[in-house]
């Protein structure tokens, strides 16, 4: 698996773990070797709705997020 499937893998993780969010539903996610683009649509627990996207770059063993 290369670093952006682990990175977006955490993510997803970290958000299905999420005692704030209720439901996640992923809309798009792109990869290739060393960049990546997510995209999903949450509800949270107090019913609230939220989409989020990200854009990323990873170097060396940090991340960069554009925005």
């Amino acid at each position: 698996m290369n670093e952006a499937a682990l990175y977006l893998s955490a993510i997803k993780t970290r958000l299905a773990l999420s005692s704030c969010v209720a439901q996640v539903e992923v809309v798009a996610e792109h990869r290739i070797q060393d960049r990546g683009y997510f995209r999903a649509r949450l509800v949270l627990m107090n019913g609230d709705f939220l989409e989020v996207s990200e854009y990323f770059v990873i170097r060396g063993n940090e991340t960069a997020t554009l925005e």
